[in-house]
């Protein structure tokens, strides 16, 4: 369970509901799950000013009886090195350097656009130092994506000591970077993002301790995030760029808000307190004030959403129609005609490999 929105959490709670009702045992993994939305899922009233300091991980069981919770032993830790950079030049300048020296990196946008423009940066650059820098996002169609997630798996996954050696990488993408693939970075370079986001981001950072002792002599456990001034973020949520049309700017100022000073984070044991600041119920006033607002005016009409997808009454949803994720991207097809004696037909989409990877959410016609 990597995220909890307030549409997808709408249909979790529902679901949880029923089978409980239905004497069923369910069973949730999470990384990112805080106290609050543990308490909502299973249905349970929360109270912030009785909640005890609660280890991590945590096994929380609840029965129809009783509610009890058991913590697990850490037996190893890791502790990442954080700088906070509002340059995008400067980060890239660095990244440069370090694939130079030998390091494998991953630079993560939050939206295509924007991992677009960072890749052609990037590429250009790496190219004239005969560095390999690849491209990863979900508007790549289907065969494309998989010999891209393919290529950069072997190039960065498990035990791939002997690749590794052989010379630096970038890799730029976007949350499928986050979440999908099981690949290793010596070096991070992310954009700012909800905290529960950016902790799965700093899990693909020395990610498989055995490439330890064949890292570059001086690469460090060192993630970097792009994020504008905390009091200039507040005063304009654009100082976000197009960051802010993907997540509230309200959770983004509050996220930066609690790493912009933090030099260093200790993984896993860091992970609940930083998690719990961030999201904590507290007064706004001014700009943060109508930021909280707007996130929830938007949980409503998530939740509203997700309510009418749900059955009722025994009546339920074809497959094809039960959306468990909500958007509002459009999706486009891009064709071009070819007048063949009075007749019109589109060409195969396969017929333009590269509009269909470099195209942007507007219109194009070839």
């Amino acid at each position: 369970m990597h995220t909890y929105d307030d549409y997808t959490g709408t249909i979790l709670r529902e679901l949880v509901k029923t089978l409980r009702d239905l004497q069923c045992t369910v069973i949730i993994l999470s990384a990112t799950l805080t106290d609050k939305h543990r308490h909502a899922i299973m249905g349970i009233p929360f109270n912030e000013s009785k909640l005890l300091p609660a280890p991590y991980p945590l096994i929380s069981v609840y029965s129809q009886e009783e509610e009890s919770a058991v913590g697990i032993e850490i037996t190893e830790e890791s502790q990442v090195s954080l700088c906070i950079s509002a340059n995008d030049d400067t980060a890239i300048d660095e990244v440069i350097k370090r694939a130079e020296s030998g390091e494998q990196i991953i630079w993560i946008e939050n939206t295509i656009v924007d991992a677009q423009e960072r890749y052609c940066i990037l590429a250009t650059k790496a190219k004239e130092i005969g560095i390999d820098c690849g491209l990863l996002h979900s508007r790549f169609i289907k065969i494309d994506r998989k010999k891209i997630e393919d290529k950069w798996v072997n190039l960065l996954g498990k035990n791939k000591k002997k690749i590794r050696r052989e010379t630096g990488r970038i890799l730029v993408g976007t949350q499928i970077l986050e979440q999908s693939l099981d690949i290793d970075a010596d070096f991070l370079v992310t954009r700012l993002c909800p905290i529960d986001m950016l902790f799965q981001r700093l899990g693909r950072l020395w990610r498989h301790r055995e490439n330890d002792d064949i890292r570059p002599r001086d690469a460090r456990h060192e993630a970097w995030i792009l994020a504008p001034k905390l009091k200039d973020a507040i005063e304009n949520k654009n100082s976000f760029g197009k960051s802010a049309k993907v997540y509230s700017p309200y959770i983004l100022c509050r996220t930066l808000d609690v790493v912009q000073n933090v030099l260093s984070i200790n993984l896993p044991s860091d992970i609940r307190s930083l998690l719990e600041e961030t999201y904590k119920e507290r007064h706004e006033e001014g700009s943060m004030r109508i930021y909280k607002q707007e996130i929830e005016e938007e949980r409503k009409k998530l939740a509203g959403l997700a309510f009418r997808g749900i059955s009722r009454l025994g009546k339920t949803l074809p497959e094809s129609k039960a959306y468990t994720r909500y958007s509002e991207i459009e999706t486009k097809v891009y064709f071009s005609i070819s007048k063949e004696k009075g007749k019109c037909s589109p060409s195969p989409l396969d017929s333009f490999p590269l509009l269909m990877k470099l195209a942007p959410a507007a219109s194009l016609i070839p």
